[in-house]
This record gives C-alpha cells, structure tokens and sequence, in this order.
C-alpha cells in the first residue's frame, strides 16, 4: 500500500477497506522509518525492516508490539504493491531487489507493480518472472475513452503471450486497473481524506457491461473500485457474473480473432 501514490513506497499488509469517509492503512516509508527507530534510514534498510517486522508480527496479539496499528491484523494473506517503478519509473533493479527478499517468505505475497504508463510487452518481459500483477495502462477512470483504449492494448499482450507467463511463485498477469463502477470519488481528490464517494459512475451500463468482458477475456485481475458499502444490485450482478468469472479464471488462449 503506498501514501499518496505518486512516490515509491511500499508496505507489506492487506488493505482494509472501511469506506472511503474512514482513512485506509497507507502508511509511507517516512511514518514506518519513525517506528523503527531511524526516520533518515536508506531503502534498503527499510525493505529488511519492514518484511522481518511482517513476520514477527503476523499472528501476535496487538499489545505484543506498540503501533501494531499500522498493520493489518490478521496479515495473512496479502498484497505487496508497488508504485512508481515500472512503465515511465522502470527500475528493474529495485524491481528485482524485492523480487528476491520475497522468495524467501514460506507463504505467497502477491507482488504488484504500478502505475504502468507506456509499458511495452518487451518492458513486461523483463519483470514477468519477478512479479505476478503489473499494470500495463495508466489510471482507468469511469470515461468510455479510458475503457476503450485498453482494447489495443489488451490485444499486445495476449498476443505477445504474457496473460500468465511463469513468474514469482506462480503467474504473472497483465492488469487492466481497478473497474470504476458505483459511487466514486473524482481523480484529483482520491488521496485526500473525506473526498467522497460522492458520484455514480460516468459509464452507462453497456459500457460497464463491455469493461467487465474485456477485462474477464484480457484475465485482468478483478479490483472493484466503488464503495463496496454502496454498490446496487444491478453492479454487483454485473461484477459477480459467473461466466465472465469463469473466463477471467479458467480460459486459455486468449487472443484477438
């Protein structure tokens, strides 16, 4: 989880959704280098710190250890995203660095890169066997422009054969970004504190309806992002489908005809 999203700050945790009026977990690298004793450390440092002080923690009461409340209890299992280091920010060494510390975990973490503006299916190669989600297009919001320029994209990559490459334990795959359905905040105020959701989503149902296959077809991962605490039957029926869920899972081969 990163602070703000525009700098490269990682955590290791699940992200505690509460509803978009009630601050998420997003702690950033200057408030954790606080907690561990040293607010000037290096990034490398950090990095060691952060995922010793994960394992230590994982499954001990909250008293065992002071601003337990930064982390998500219980910790198991969870995502480790990214940000600013792939696309117009690549750094495969940094990329690399936490590719390998987090091999040496006994449990899957999901290692996640974004954001992905002008990501190559060659740029995409070279992190495929060290991650298992990456975002290939920049930030896709609830405009029919945005939906519609991943088709193109979606088709490079299928046809470049990245859509579950072998990669850190597992697969890797090619990801679309969250589906911009329900009631949303609006891109220049979602990092701020008591921003919304305050809208319906700008996409009328058909395109929703398109979103939702050509994410399902691209096997996209599926990340919601409305207020789950608000989402209407007709958009839950749509993001529940069990055919698009079941072509997300289990097709192969997935190609432009």
């Amino acid at each position: 989880m990163t602070h703000g999203g525009n700098f490269a700050k990682l955590i290791i945790g699940a992200r505690r959704y509460m509803g978009h009026r009630l601050k998420s977990i997003k702690p950033d690298k200057g408030l954790m280098s606080k907690s561990f004793g040293d607010p000037y450390m290096g990034w490398a440092p950090f990095v060691e710190d952060v995922i010793v002080t994960h394992q230590t923690r994982t499954g001990l009461p909250e008293e065992t250890f002071p601003n337990y409340d930064l982390w998500e209890n219980p910790l198991t299992p969870c995502m480790l995203k990214h940000d600013c280091v792939f696309g117009d920010d690549f750094d495969l060494n940094e990329i690399s660095y936490v590719s390998e510390v987090l091999r040496e975990f006994d449990r899957p973490i999901v290692y996640s890169l974004s954001p992905g503006t002008n990501v190559t299916p060659a740029m995409a190669k070279d992190v495929s066997g060290l991650v298992n989600l990456y975002r290939i297009t920049a930030d896709d919001w609830d405009n029919w422009m945005d939906v519609k320029r991943h088709f193109d994209v979606s088709r490079d990559f299928a046809s470049a054969n990245m859509i579950g490459a072998k990669s850190l334990m597992g697969n890797s795959w090619p990801d679309l970004d969250m589906l911009p359905f329900g009631w949303l905040t609006d891109p220049n105020k979602c990092y701020s504190i008591n921003s919304g959701p305050y809208r319906y989503s700008n996409l009328n149902l058909e395109e929703k309806r398109t979103q939702m296959t050509l994410w399902a077809m691209a096997k996209s991962p599926l990340m919601y992002g409305g207020d789950v605490g608000k989402i209407d039957p007709t958009t839950y029926d749509l993001i529940t489908n069990p055919t698009l869920l079941e072509i997300n899972s289990f097709s192969t081969n997935n190609i432009e005809a």
